[in-house]
């Protein structure tokens, strides 16, 4: 059962919480102010009674004075009450006299006064300050003060009437200890004492000639009494209020009940769906927030049964239609995702398909380049060959180029940064165009900017295809007899690559939107030269990928300056370095185990291995690679994923089952580049991926990572 509290209970304790609150604060305030005001008439009044005391006092001082002038200075007879001649050594102990901290003042135990002892030509002297006590003492009878004498660094020296004892230290804050320190004739300073429950206001007067502090004080009990009458009685008048202000919240809460009650009553009918309902309003209209309250709540009503009376059957089509397109849009998101699995299916397989002949082309061409013959053959021969290896390669990139507007497309493009030869990437790019720009009697420039590094660090790929891509462009658009430059420049931290041509140009209000997909800056560019459009989108995309950005600079019949900026990053291998990774030579013969169903990847393969102080071992089915591997027990596999009857996914699963081949390294070799492919073959705990055609210098660096823990044993 939940906790009601009525509405005049509400009312009376926030009525009476206020009280409580404005009260306290009020009377805490009036003290605060009011003990100002009375601790300056306090301290007033202070000064002007010590005064007088300390005036009462001179005489006896003055006294003081020529008794010890008598003593000391005319060495006549001493007058024993005040001062005489001792040996101090010798009275200490029969007198009982103890000495006062640091200073020349004794405490006489038998007579209970203080003495201050003097050294004059090698005499001691005691002067008793007995009849200053014996003077004060007569004061502080007929006052409610207490009087006592301090030495500059607070300890009582005798005490007439006060807490505290001779020999005690006052608890004095260090604003206080510098004022008794000062030579100042008089002052003011509050003491508190926790351990004693004692707190006073004191005033403090120099005695000059005993170097002492009469301080005379008195206890704050007694200061704020009548502000404590006044704090009592406040209280008590604020309690008889109290049942008048109970009284009249009822009075009040049970007037608007009435009106809160009438309001909930035609809430729950509304809520029943009567929208006929309203609150009778008062005579007295907008007299207050409730009357507005009412007025609302019947404007509502009266607009909620308006649009109730609608015709239902409309909104009930207008939701059937909402199904139906709903239903409509699954259906088409679920064709759109066949068909989007359907392409990059179709891509894999073209991937795939087309790498596997084209890793022959490269990898015969590479076996030839790095043949003993190779430099006996004419060096058109080895144009030839290196043409032909140049186009393999850009036949290799073309397809990841493909498959790279699919993975622009679906969110999956990465970057693969690595160490890259500027100078040998553009010979290649010149080398690949040259001949075409011959045929058309272009004239084809590529300069390099000399404060660029030899080496840079970028995604190698991405940009050679940008640079493919634009040199293509320009040589397409490109009339004969005309040139094309390439230039790499530095500008601060970015490196811009620039190909310009004398081509057709391209018109300003086209120059926007060439970057789209499928756009072209003329309409009859595609009959006439060619082309899909697709380029300069893919080219914008990577470079933004990249970190970078591309813009184009352009003129009618005069010709085009694409320029695309990229952040120059240092290499992380120098150039040397490089050239060292991929040329290796094992010097132990590890056996390596080829398992794929095609016979042409092995040959290639068994020639460079052989090269490079490897023998190898072949096996073209799966099953018949676990038998081999359990036969020769090599050290490392180079294994296949697409192959009949049992993959390398399969195959892989077996090695890791074996005790005998869990340990042995096993290398995937794929024409299947898809990101999801290398996720699901490295998710099998595979040790490396090299896709197909394979490059002969990384298959050098995998197979120096996996075999290099045997190379040291």
């Amino acid at each position: 059962m939940k906790l009601r509290l009525p509405v005049f209970l509400q009312l009376s304790l926030l009525i009476i919480v206020f009280s409580v609150s404005s009260s306290f604060v009020t009377i805490s305030l009036f003290k605060s102010f009011t003990k100002e005001v009375i601790e300056d008439e306090i301290f007033s009044k202070y000064l002007r009674d010590s005064e007088s005391i300390t005036r009462n006092l001179e005489p006896i001082l003055k006294q003081y004075e020529d008794k010890v002038s008598i003593c000391l200075v005319n060495n006549k007879k001493c007058d024993s009450l005040f001062i005489r001649q001792v040996n101090l050594k010798n009275v200490i102990g029969p007198e009982k006299l103890s000495k006062i901290d640091a200073t020349n003042y004794y405490y006489s135990e038998e007579t209970g006064s203080t003495l201050l002892a003097v050294l004059q030509d090698n005499r001691d002297y005691l002067i008793s300050l007995q009849p200053l006590q014996n003077e004060l003492m007569d004061v502080s009878v007929i006052r409610d003060d207490y009087i006592l004498a301090i030495n500059k660094d607070g300890f009582v020296i005798f005490n007439l009437s006060s807490p505290f004892q001779i020999k005690e230290k006052l608890p004095l804050d260090a604003d206080t200890l510098l004022k008794l320190r000062a030579d100042i004739s008089s002052g003011n300073f509050y003491l508190k004492d926790e351990k004693k429950n004692f707190q006073s206001m004191n005033l403090f007067h120099t005695l000059p000639y005993l170097n002492l502090k009469l301080v005379i004080g008195n206890e704050n009990k007694f200061v704020f009494y009548e502000l404590n009458k006044i704090e009592k009685y406040s209280w008590r008048i604020f309690f008889l209020i109290i049942p008048f202000i109970l009284l009249l919240s009822f009075i009040v809460s049970r007037f608007e009940k009435n009106r809160f009650e009438k309001i909930s009553s035609a809430l729950q009918e509304f809520s029943s769906e009567n929208f006929e309902v309203r609150i009778e309003e008062g005579r007295i209209k907008e007299m207050d927030e409730i009357d507005d309250l009412v007025s609302a709540f019947n404007y509502m009503a009266e607009e909620l049964g308006r649009f109730h009376k609608m015709n239902i059957n409309t909104i009930i089509e207008m939701n059937s239609k909402l199904v139906e397109a709903n239903y409509e849009l699954g259906a088409a998101k679920a064709l759109a995702d066949e068909a989007n699995k359907a392409k990059t299916q179709f891509l894999a397989n073209m991937s795939h398909d087309i790498r596997t002949p084209l890793n022959a082309i490269i990898g015969f061409t590479q076996i030839i380049e790095e043949g003993e013959d190779y430099i006996f053959l004419p060096e058109n021969t080895k144009n030839h060959l290196n043409g032909i290896s140049l186009s393999g390669k850009n036949l290799a990139e073309l397809i990841n180029n493909i498959l790279d507007l699919s993975k622009i497309e679906a969110g999956k493009m990465e970057v693969n940064e690595e160490d890259v030869n500027l100078k040998i990437l553009l010979q290649g790019i010149y080398s690949i165009n040259s001949s075409l720009a011959e045929n058309k009697k272009i004239t084809l420039h590529y300069r390099i900017d000399s404060e660029i590094p030899e080496f840079i660090f970028l995604d190698r790929t991405k940009l050679n295809q940008i640079l493919m891509n634009l040199c293509g462009n320009a040589l397409k658009f490109t009339p004969k007899n005309k040139s094309i430059f390439i230039e790499v420049l530095k500008n601060n931290s970015l490196i811009e690559f620039k190909v310009r041509d004398e081509g057709i140009g391209i018109p300003k209000d086209r120059q926007a939107t060439i970057f789209e997909a499928f756009e072209q800056s003329d309409k009859t560019i595609m009959g006439k030269f060619g082309g899909t459009g697709l380029g300069l989108s893919i080219v914008k995309k990577m470079t933004e990928i990249m970190g970078g950005s591309i813009s184009v600079e352009s003129e009618l019949d005069i010709g085009t300056c694409f320029t695309v900026s990229l952040p120059l990053k240092a290499a992380e291998l120098k150039g040397k370095q490089m050239e060292k990774r991929g040329k290796i030579k094992f010097t132990y013969p590890y056996k390596v185990l080829i398992i794929d169903d095609n016979q042409m990847n092995y040959e290639i393969l068994k020639f460079h291995l052989k090269k490079i102080g490897l023998i190898s071992y072949y096996a073209n089915t799966g099953r018949k690679g676990l038998d081999l591997a359990i036969e020769v027990l090599p050290e490392i596999i180079l294994l296949d994923i697409h192959m009949p009857e049992m993959s390398g996914i399969e195959v892989r699963k077996e090695i890791l089952a074996n005790p005998k081949l869990n340990q042995i390294p096993t290398i995937v070799m794929s024409a299947d580049v898809f990101s999801e492919s290398k996720e699901e073959a490295l998710g099998v705990a595979f040790s490396d991926f090299i896709s197909k055609p394979i490059d002969f210098n990384e298959l050098n660096i995998v197979l120096e990572k996996n075999l290099r823990q045997k190379m040291n044993s």
